[in-house]
């Protein structure tokens, strides 16, 4: 995965999904708060945003960072991880390590994959 994301590759993501659900630049800055110069600026990668404006971004178009910055959704979405942190506190110490060793296999897959 490339992990350096332009500016102008999130802009036209940004501007992909306003359009897709059929706003305008002005209607996006007022939901955002913010001037209708910087979403245009945004969109064109003329301006790099904060994390502030980027998880007002994600809020407004119910999308996740990952989306914005590499073009996929969150593959954890649809994880409660408060549930898993809750089952993974109930296990004994040799079922940690049993799982410990099972997540490094998968890592290792993946980084060869």
């Amino acid at each position: 995965m490339n992990y350096m994301t332009s500016a102008t590759e999130i802009g036209q993501r940004m501007r992909s999904c306003r359009k897709s659900i059929g706003l305008t630049q002005a209607e996006i800055a007022e939901k955002m708060d913010l001037s209708i110069n910087y979403v245009s600026d945004l969109e064109n990668g003329k301006k790099n945003m904060s994390i502030l404006t980027m998880a007002s971004l994600c809020k407004c178009f119910d999308k996740s960072a990952d989306y914005f910055l590499y073009g996929t959704e969150d593959k954890n979405a649809g994880i409660d991880m408060e549930k898993v942190i809750e089952f993974v506190s109930t296990l004994s110490n040799q079922q940690l390590d049993h799982l410990q060793t099972y997540v490094n296999s998968l890592i290792q897959l993946k980084s060869k994959a």
